[in-house]
């Protein structure tokens, strides 16, 4: 079991992801994959589900969607940042980023940015970390930037923890 059983699946940073190499049943038009989540806990980036993998060995667990939905889980705790607007030229620093950050755990992020010449010295380089401190009583997250400092209460319960973000995305548990 594990990663050297499931060579379709590949980590990128924090986000698992598990491309669909099985042809959908005709009737459902859904495609069904295995998987193995490693330890911890993980976000369904397009369902919102929430599966939790406490073994040290991980999970198993089989994914069914239909073939234009690849499956990305994200890791408790992760803060992915990205260009807001995806018909920027992928050359230039985005002029407005998203931040979707992951409830359950503590996490960090370290976006760089140059000045876009081909060898950018230490002068032409501004760093900004993102730190995400999670209270799971309090149900909230508190991120800091180099900038400035947020708190961001999620409403959660036993049944739908959040995921604070620009567009409030929800999670559902498994």
């Amino acid at each position: 079991m594990g990663s050297y059983d499931n060579r379709n699946e590949f980590l990128f940073g924090d986000l698992l992801v598990m491309p669909i190499t099985r042809p959908a049943d005709r009737a459902s038009r859904l495609a069904r994959e295995e998987a193995w989540l490693p330890q911890g806990t993980w976000f369904d980036l397009p369902t919102g589900r929430r599966y939790d993998a406490a073994a040290a060995d991980g999970r198993m667990l089989t994914l069914s969607r239909p073939l234009e939905q690849v499956p990305v889980l994200a890791r408790a705790g992760s803060v992915i940042v990205g260009a807001e607007d995806l018909t920027e030229p992928a050359g230039d620093n985005p002029r407005h980023l998203s931040v979707l950050v992951v409830p359950g755990a503590d996490g960090e992020f370290l976006l760089e940015e140059d000045d876009g010449s081909a060898d950018p010295g230490p002068d032409a380089v501004v760093r900004t970390r993102f730190a995400l401190a999670w209270d799971e009583a309090a149900g909230s997250a508190r991120w800091i930037s180099t900038r400035r400092v947020r708190t961001a209460s999620c409403r959660t319960s036993e049944r739908s923890p959040c995921i604070y973000c620009p567009s409030a995305a929800r999670s559902r548990p498994a």
